[in-house]
């Protein structure tokens, strides 16, 4: 429920898995992350010191990445909550952010950061050195929401996941689509509409419409959350 105790929440955004299938949520009001085992029981929480924790992942050493969106960069904690390292500031340049969303991890390491109003996707190893980027505003495969007035963090990239074969796949609320592309970037498709038709992630059109988070399973299934009240 809402509230600031463990275990309640004033706009949890982001979610990931880490070992022992223990769950991290970023708690965005509340500027922290807590932790849960998969029944939901509350194991216990930490302060994010520049506030706004959006995105977040874990990697295979069970380090905790979170996007801090205001303060425009990445931070890297233990368990406990120990910053272990941070890098980004506002800007357009590499490894730099404007409003960094949703994150994940590959199995081979690299980071994928959705740098939303710079409209564009930037891969990291998982110490923070940057290794390339794609997209730009545009509708076009491989381009991010043409339509939304820049800036504006809404129309997208707004969350990343991977697939088993590694595999990006992003979400674009504003004209309710979700691309897939190669590890570095190669767009391979695009789905979805903003219609109210099965499939489409429509039926908003005076708020935020389109699909937000998304994640991929083992059998290759892509599910996505939408602002229309489906999934």
């Amino acid at each position: 429920k809402k509230g600031s105790a463990g275990g309640e929440f004033d706009a949890p955004i982001g979610i990931a898995i880490g070992a022992g299938d223990r769950i991290y949520i970023t708690d965005f009001r509340n500027d922290r992350v807590q932790r849960f085992d998969s029944d939901g029981e509350f194991l216990g929480a930490f302060a994010i010191a520049d506030k706004t924790p959006g995105g977040i992942a874990v990697d295979r050493h069970g380090e905790i990445y979170v996007a801090l969106m205001m303060a425009h960069k990445i931070c890297v904690d233990d368990d406990g909550g120990k910053l272990l390292r941070q890098w980004g500031q506002k800007g357009k340049g590499d490894g730099e952010f404007d409003q960094p969303g949703g994150m994940a991890v590959g199995a081979d390491a690299p980071l994928y950061v959705a740098d939303r109003v710079n409209r564009r996707i930037q891969r990291f190893t998982l110490a923070g050195a940057f290794l390339g980027k794609w997209g730009e505003y545009g509708t076009l495969p491989g381009q991010f929401d043409g339509t939304e007035p820049l800036p504006n963090r809404t129309g997208g990239p707004n969350f990343v996941a991977l697939d088993t074969g590694g595999h990006v796949y992003t979400t674009e609320a504003r004209i309710g689509r979700i691309q897939e592309f190669t590890a570095d970037g190669k767009p391979l498709r695009a789905f979805g509409s903003n219609s109210t038709d099965p499939g489409g992630f429509g039926g908003r059109p005076k708020n935020l419409p389109g699909p937000i988070a998304l994640a991929v399973d083992r059998k290759g299934r892509i599910w996505a959350s939408s602002t229309n009240n489906r999934l």
